[in-house]
């Protein structure tokens, strides 16, 4: 072989000719694998994205146990919450004819008048002084924290103060006795009462009345109760919580002015009846009222 050819064979490693025989001797002994046809090799490329596509688009199927398992879970913390707050909330009821005095946890004072009931939390009451209530009761707060009642859509906030509230479907009342007093009545703005300050709210009336208030705002707590303009079938309620009684019938339309006492029940019903042009039939425990002339 002439120079120049070793010159080219020297450039790829091969000192001379007789090595490079021996390396090419040496790739015959190597076995590569064939190679798949371009049919084959799309194929099967084409059915590994089909299989993976499978793998995406197959549903989890959801069996009825692990449902009853979930519905169970959320079942026992939703009882648990509930127990929770049933075991923490503190309320009071009391029933016709019954007035009833509750020691709150700050040793504020609540005096409940009949068929009425109050509820607060008492884990929380250290960081939150709220209560509900239904029906009426006279408040005797000591001071500290923001007190709040919510009745009946209404909120009442104070300091430290003596007031009295009513509140059944049908009227809203609040009345100062001492301190200062903010009730929120929705669709108005906030109504401060101050000693002597007072305001309600009628059924059918849009806007509460604000007015001054006459004795010291609570004398049922000594079983008289005293009216001024009031719907007679407010005062008719009120006689039928107080003695325990049914009334029925249809009064005269009307507003009264007048008192009652609850120590006896014919006197009671001939100082708001008479007066208004009615009569009434007593049959145990069932008053009934007629329209008079």
């Amino acid at each position: 072989m002439t120079e120049p050819e070793n010159d080219i064979l020297k450039q790829f490693g091969f000192p001379d000719d007789e090595l490079l025989r021996n390396a090419l001797s040496e790739l015959d002994h190597l076995k590569v694998k064939s190679i798949k046809s371009k049919v084959e090799a799309w194929a099967r490329f084409e059915k590994s994205v089909t299989s993976e596509a499978q793998v995406r688009l197959t549903p989890k199927v959801i069996t009825f146990e692990k449902i009853w398992k979930i519905a169970a879970s959320i079942l026992l913390l939703l009882s648990l919450w509930m127990g929770f707050r049933t075991w923490n909330t503190t309320s009071k009821i009391t029933s016709n004819n019954q007035v009833r005095e509750i020691i709150l946890p700050d040793n504020s004072r609540v005096t409940l008048n009949a068929a009425s009931k109050i509820s607060f939390n008492k884990f929380r009451w250290k960081s939150s002084r709220k209560v509900v209530l239904i029906g009426e009761a006279l408040f005797k707060v000591n001071k500290g924290s923001s007190f709040e009642i919510s009745t009946l859509g209404k909120t009442i906030r104070v300091l430290g103060t003596e007031f009295n509230v009513f509140s059944r479907d049908n009227y809203f009342e609040v009345k100062c006795i001492s301190g200062k007093v903010e009730v929120q009545i929705p669709g108005s703005e906030q109504i401060f009462l101050t000693k002597g300050d007072a305001v309600k709210k009628e059924a059918g009336n849009n806007a509460p009345v604000k007015f001054k208030k006459t004795g010291n705002g609570a004398t049922w707590i000594n079983g008289e109760f005293y009216y001024h303009n009031a719907d007679i079938n407010l005062v008719l309620d009120e006689i039928a919580r107080q003695f325990n009684v049914h009334i029925s019938g249809e009064a005269n339309n009307g507003r009264y002015s007048g008192y009652f006492n609850k120590t006896n029940l014919t006197k009671a019903l001939n100082n708001v009846c008479l007066p208004m042009g009615m009569k009434y039939t007593i049959s145990k425990d069932t008053i009934t009222i007629r329209k008079g002339l």
